[in-house]
C-alpha cells in the first residue's frame, strides 16, 4: 500500500513540475521496494536490480536530455539482472511463444519508428532493446505458477520505456510523463511482488 501511495502521489505531482524536490518524491517508491527486498532477502540480484534502476531514475529526473545514455546505461544493468533471476527458472513452454511474439513485434516496430533519429545513440539503443525484450521473454517464461504477475510487470516496464523512445525520438505523447511513470511504477510493482512470492532470491 505505501509503494502504491507513493507513487500515485509523484504522478499527480507530474502536473507542478519542475519543482523542487522532486528527484526524492520520484525515488521514495523504488526506496520502499528496496527495503521489501532487503527485509525478505537481505540483498542479491533482485535488490541489485533495484539499485540500479534507482540510479537510473536519478539521473533521468536530473538531466534526461544530456545524461539520457548515462541513464540508459543504468537500467540496462538492471535489466540484466532481472534476465538472470528470471533464466533460473526457465522452462519453454509453446504457448507462450505468442505473448513472446507480441512483445518482440512490439519492440520491433517501435525501433523501426525511432531508428531514424538515434544518431549516436543507435548503438546503445538497440543494446537497450535487446536488454529489455529479453527480460519480458524470461519472464514470459518462467516455470512459476504465478509467472503471469511478473511477466505482466514486464510487459507494462517495456510499454513505459516504449514511451519514453516514442515521445523522445519520434513524436510528443500526450501526457508522456504520467503514462511513463504510471506504467514504470506498475511494471516495477508487478515484477517485485511476483517475485517475492517465491523463497529464492534468484
Amino acid at each position: 500500500l505505501p509503494y502504491i501511495i507513493t507513487s500515485i502521489a509523484f504522478v499527480i505531482s507530474l502536473h507542478f513540475a519542475p519543482y523542487t524536490g522532486s528527484v526524492f518524491v520520484k525515488i521514495i517508491p523504488m526506496a520502499i521496494l528496496i527495503a521489501y527486498a532487503m527485509r525478505r532477502y537481505g540483498g542479491g540480484l533482485l535488490l541489485t536490480s533495484l539499485l540500479f534502476s534507482t540510479l537510473g531514475d536519478i539521473i533521468l529526473e536530473v538531466d534526461s536530455k544530456n545524461l539520457f545514455a548515462l541513464g540508459l546505461g543504468a537500467f540496462l544493468i538492471a535489466h540484466l539482472c532481472y534476465i538472470y533471476i528470471f533464466m533460473k527458472s526457465w522452462n519453454f513452454v509453446s504457448w507462450k511463444l505468442v505473448p513472446v511474439a507480441v512483445v518482440l513485434g512490439w519492440a520491433g516496430y517501435v525501433f523501426a519508428l525511432i531508428f531514424a533519429e538515434l544518431g549516436p545513440l543507435q548503438v546503445p539503443v538497440v543494446l537497450y532493446i535487446c536488454a529489455l525484450s529479453l527480460m519480458a521473454v524470461s519472464a514470459v517464461f518462467r516455470s512459476v505458477p504465478d509467472f503471469y504477475i511478473t511477466a505482466s510487470g514486464a510487459a507494462l516496464f517495456v510499454l513505459s520505456d516504449s514511451l519514453i523512445a516514442l515521445n523522445k525520438f519520434h513524436s510528443p505523447v500526450p501526457y508522456a510523463r504520467e503514462l511513463i511513470m504510471t506504467t514504470y511504477y506498475a511494471g516495477q510493482g508487478l515484477i517485485i511482488w511476483g517475485k517475492l512470492r517465491q523463497r529464492s532470491p534468484l
